[in-house]
């Protein structure tokens, strides 16, 4: 749901603007193209956070599941993991989430910095997170990746990551969490230094 609701809200941020004549607006005030650009993704950010904080609740029915279902031990015993825990779970979901909040919002609203209507922007961002979510691994699996394939996807997939974070044993989930988050780390960074650099050609463009 983060890549539904956040594109929609991201894509059509600057391109809005511009058809509603409200960008030249907004010019017109002390704001630099750097800080519309940031209010720009903290809006994107926020809309997606009813759905950030609804994921986040299923943490505490699985906590009331597992109990259920038997003593803990020492709280090192998770879906029937000996080495997995409620608490480390908790930690991989938040990451997972927080990451790939922040990612769709920075990709979205990159999009919208160089598409002139709404509709293409919209489409084009939909499209990019298609082709990470679906095209992406359908790529790794017609390519022929062996015993890489799973090590790939499990740094650049979010549904992979999260799902490691249930099945894997605690030493190869973190492993995994480093390396996803150092990969959109620099994915983020650098949507954002594009974003950052377009907004300010557009702006000295127009004027």
């Amino acid at each position: 749901m983060i890549f539904l609701v956040v594109p929609s809200v991201a894509a059509s941020g600057f391109p809005r603007e511009r058809e509603q004549g409200n960008l030249d607006f907004l010019r017109g005030t002390w704001l630099t193209s750097g800080e519309i650009l940031t209010g720009k993704f903290w809006g994107a950010v926020y809309s997606g956070l009813g759905v950030y904080s609804a994921a986040l609740w299923t943490l505490p029915a699985i906590a009331v599941l597992e109990v259920a279902s038997g003593p803990w031990e020492n709280d090192r015993s998770f879906l029937g993991h000996p080495d997995r825990s409620l608490s480390g779970l908790m930690f991989s979901a938040v990451l997972v989430l927080t990451v790939s909040l922040i990612f769709a919002a920075a990709l979205s609203t990159t999009v919208s910095t160089f598409a002139r209507r709404s509709l293409s922007s919209l489409g084009l961002s939909f499209f990019l997170l298609l082709s990470l979510l679906v095209l992406w691994p359908m790529f790794l699996v017609l390519t022929g990746s062996d015993g890489s394939m799973e090590e790939v996807l499990g740094v650049t997939h979010p549904f992979v990551a999260l799902g490691y974070a249930f099945f894997q044993s605690q030493e190869k989930v973190l492993g995994y969490l480093i390396a996803f988050f150092a990969c959109y780390s620099v994915a983020i960074s650098l949507l954002w230094g594009i974003a950052h650099e377009s907004a300010r050609i557009t702006h000295e463009r127009d004027e």
